[in-house]
């Protein structure tokens, strides 16, 4: 159990990644606790909307990196973990009133900037974790020391073997349905990947998108352009992919850059085949031929030839060994690494 005050801190107006994994440490906390521990949120952002009436925790709305200092809920923090850039500007300012130390998650692949404040953040905090070994790298290279690896978690239920799905008169009898899922940010997530693979995949496949981003129209007309419509199908982010992920025969994800891509933990609980892009910390989750298939990133026709390799037989291979592996993964398992660090800077 955790005896102090942790102070949580994601100053983000969206809900991504990042933010869920705030909310299953934050989770985790109130369960393994005797604290109630305190959120720090953007004023009106998601995370706001979603925790400002929870009894089990002090959640502290504000303006801004310059606002929300004085708080008198922060005075007995014991140590703040800034969840994403914003917060980690934040927790400097926080802690040159109220000394504790800190801890940063860092998420992006992308280097931090090379300027005496960014690298003040940074400098100053007792840990900065990397969710992926891809982050790790960089930050060893910026000339950070004292870092460590701690990847994202997943809180879903290991789902049981779907009775018959993977059965090859079933696969044979319909077109493969593929499933492609997250923000519609092509530069990012490789949308247009996905949509140009399925001109080249010889099986009979349709592909349902889930996402919703500043880059759907584009998307739309480059379905339309290629005469996919029949194929290609955008969909709204449905909040959840527990309800339907069943229906699907392949998960895809084709980004062109991803600080660990912890959708595909999901997915392994899921208990769906994964062919994912070999970029950033996707290969931290997923090893070649053991528990999914990694193609060239930025290559619609690596792509198409990864999905015409998956017979039915090593889809259930893939998801066997998935399974196992996301046990690393669960929202216990991923907090208590957490909370070792949490005790060591707090000494």
């Amino acid at each position: 159990m955790l005896n102090q005050r942790i102070c949580h801190v994601n100053l983000s107006a969206g809900y991504r990644g990042g933010e869920r994994q705030t909310e299953i440490l934050l989770e985790q906390n109130i369960a393994n606790s005797f604290v109630k521990p305190v959120l720090v949120v953007l004023d009106l952002g998601e995370l706001h909307l979603r925790w400002k009436n929870r009894a089990d925790v002090i959640c502290i709305a504000v303006k801004g990196r310059l606002a929300g200092h004085y708080s008198k809920a922060l005075k007995n923090i014991s140590l703040y973990h800034a969840h994403e850039s914003k917060a980690a500007h934040w927790v400097l300012i926080q802690t040159s009133f109220h000394k504790a130390p800190y801890v940063i998650t860092r998420r992006v692949e992308h280097p931090l900037k090379n300027n005496w404040f960014t690298r003040k953040v940074h400098s100053k905090a007792s840990v900065v974790i990397g969710i992926s070994n891809a982050i790790i790298k960089y930050l060893r290279e910026y000339g950070l020391a004292r870092l460590e690896l701690i990847p994202d978690a997943t809180d879903l239920p290991l789902l049981s073997p779907s009775v018959g799905a993977l059965e090859v008169s079933l696969v044979n009898s319909r077109p493969l349905k593929i499933l492609q899922a997250g923000a519609l940010i092509d530069s990012n997530k490789g949308q247009s990947i996905a949509i140009k693979a399925m001109r080249l995949v010889k099986k009979k496949c349709t592909l349902d998108i889930f996402g919703d981003g500043p880059d759907g129209d584009e998307l739309n007309s480059l379905i339309e352009k290629l005469s996919l419509e029949e194929v290609v199908k955008l969909h709204p982010w449905p909040g959840s992919l527990v309800n339907f992920i069943r229906e699907y025969d392949i998960f895809i994800m084709p980004s062109l850059h991803e600080g660990l891509g912890s959708i595909l933990i999901d997915v392994m609980r899921m208990r769906l085949p994964i062919v994912a892009s070999k970029v950033g910390g996707i290969p931290d989750l997923i090893e070649d031929e053991v528990n999914g298939i990694l193609f060239e990133s930025g290559s619609p026709e690596d792509l198409a030839k990864a999905i015409d390799s998956l017979t039915p037989e090593k889809r259930e291979r893939f998801v066997k060994e998935a399974a196992k592996i996301s046990d690393r993964f669960t929202a216990k398992t991923i907090f208590d690494q957490h909370v070792k660090i949490y005790k060591l800077a707090i000494r």
